[in-house]
């Protein structure tokens, strides 16, 4: 898996209200729509652009889209939103199991630089060494450390201090 380089510094928007990406429910041309849940517990979905769409062409398209979805006023529509950051759950929040392959499978759609946060799942220096390697730039870990005997022992395994 490739990193993710030309990351993105300044970001020109604030993210109002983080996402949780969960399974993919559609791909086509411009991107990926993933199931996804906002930290009050709305589910939605989120469209995930593909890198390239710099021809003519397709940011025509684009455009096109964006226009006529916020002509459309309704309960079931969110806000058009430019993420800079990305948070993708490996909790399926149907059975909460968890699957921290879904980061590595869903990084892929992730375009570049936006900034990813790998929430559930982590238990070892290794998973976080590996995460890091490929391009995440943050994780949520709850569970463990919450479970964990002491959980800032815990915290000083997971991050090598």
């Amino acid at each position: 898996m490739a990193d993710r380089a030309g990351k993105s510094t300044s970001a020109s928007r604030i993210l109002r209200e983080a996402v949780a990406l969960g399974d993919e429910i559609g791909r086509g041309g411009m991107g990926t729509v993933y199931l996804a849940v906002t930290p009050d517990d709305r589910a939605v979905a989120v469209k995930v652009l593909r890198d390239g769409l710099s021809d003519p062409d397709a940011r025509r398209r684009f455009r096109h889209e964006l226009e006529a979805l916020r002509r459309v006023r309704g309960p079931h529509l969110v806000e058009v939103l430019d993420a800079d950051v990305i948070g993708i759950n490996n909790r399926d929040l149907t059975d909460f199991s968890v699957d921290v392959d879904r980061t590595y499978q869903l990084l892929t759609d992730v375009p570049a630089g936006k900034t990813v946060v790998s929430e559930s799942g982590f238990r070892t220096r290794e998973q976080l060494e590996e995460l890091e390697r490929v391009g995440v730039d943050a994780v949520l870990i709850g569970e463990s450390l919450m479970r964990a005997p002491d959980p800032e022992a815990a915290l000083r395994e997971l991050t090598g201090s």
